[in-house]
């Protein structure tokens, strides 16, 4: 994946687009109503939708570190691009639901969110973020970023999500008592290193610490602390299961 936005000043020319008609998006729905139809003769379907959040569109429409530079050198124009692809977030999101009837929940990932300093998620993360998910006040709404927020999560949980997926370089208890009264938290066995290259016992281990740190599994969807990693082996997931059920 390549920087389109080569220079600040090109971000006015963007507009939010059109996820009905624009890029690849038109085929990702098409792809959703096929695999929904499956899933429905077979007695499932889809509950969850996803989207990348507004930093991480961002990252990847102008380059990371350059739009890390931006937030100091060219405030004004980056907030005019967060603007824009928090709004291609929220419009992502109700396309993909209005194409699945029965979608209780969405989820937005954004990890790019937790290199920024505390003043700096203040102006330019937190009001986008807080706004994306109150755009969906029926819906559970997931927050995923395993990126460092130790510095940030308090106010991380002020913008109106219920779940937060986080790292497991982050100890399940500091943050399940920093903000485990407000929020439901998910993870965090580390995905790689555990669960995905170790044993069932090392997997039954962690989870249970996991358990333990939140007095029993209050508040807790015990998880991988990120995204699953390819290849995981089935006996680790099950091991996973079977730690929540001797809680």
């Amino acid at each position: 994946m390549n920087p389109v936005i080569h220079d600040a000043s090109e971000i006015s020319r963007l507009k939010v687009p059109n996820p009905a008609t624009d890029g690849l998006m038109p085929f990702v729905l098409n792809l959703y109503r096929y695999f929904e139809k499956s899933l429905r003769e077979r007695g499932g379907h889809i509950k969850i939708v996803a989207a990348r959040g507004p930093l991480a569109i961002a990252g990847h429409l102008r380059g990371l570190t350059e739009l890390l530079m931006d937030l100091k050198l060219f405030p004004t124009e980056a907030r005019r691009l967060l603007e824009i692809t928090t709004q291609t977030t929220i419009q992502w999101l109700q396309a993909q639901i209005r194409n699945l009837p029965e979608i209780e929940g969405v989820m937005v990932l954004d990890d790019i969110v937790g290199f920024l300093s505390p003043s700096d998620y203040s102006e330019f993360a937190h009001p986008f973020l807080k706004e994306i998910f109150s755009s969906f006040p029926d819906r559970v709404r997931v927050y995923h970023n395993d990126s460092n927020i130790n510095h940030i999560l308090e106010d991380l949980s002020d913008t109106g999500f219920h779940v937060l997926n986080f790292s497991h370089n982050l100890d399940m208890g500091v943050v399940w008592q920093r903000i485990g009264n407000r929020i439901c938290l998910m993870g965090n066995v580390p995905p790689l290193e555990v669960l995905a290259k170790g044993n069932p016992e090392e997997v039954r281990s962690w989870a249970k610490a996991c358990i333990t740190k939140t007095k029993g599994g209050q508040n807790l969807i015990l998880s991988a602390g990120g995204g699953v990693s390819p290849d995981t082996p089935a006996q680790n997931i099950d091991a996973l299961v079977e730690a929540t059920e001797t809680r």
